[in-house]
C-alpha cells in the first residue's frame, strides 16, 4: 500500500520549490500530466511511475510504502 498523502505532499513541494509548471515536472519526470495530476490529487501510482517519481524527488521510494501490523 503507498502512502499517498506523503507522495502528494513531496510532488507538489518539490515541483512549487523548483518553480516549475506540472507541463515541465511531467517532461523531467518522464510521465504525462494526466498521471501526475492523479498523484497531486492523491490517486496511487503504477509501481514505475512511483519509480520515476522517487528518482525526481531523490528519494528511496520506500518511503511511500505503508506496512500493516499483521
Amino acid at each position: 500500500m503507498i502512502n499517498t498523502e506523503k507522495l502528494k505532499k513531496d510532488l507538489v513541494s518539490m515541483r512549487y520549490s523548483k518553480d516549475q509548471s506540472m507541463d515541465t515536472a511531467c517532461k523531467e519526470i518522464g510521465i504525462s500530466k494526466p498521471t501526475y495530476s492523479r498523484m497531486e490529487n492523491g490517486n496511487t501510482p503504477d509501481a514505475l511511475t512511483l519509480l520515476k517519481v522517487s528518482k525526481w524527488l531523490g528519494v528511496n521510494p520506500n518511503i511511500y510504502l505503508k506496512t500493516e501490523n499483521l
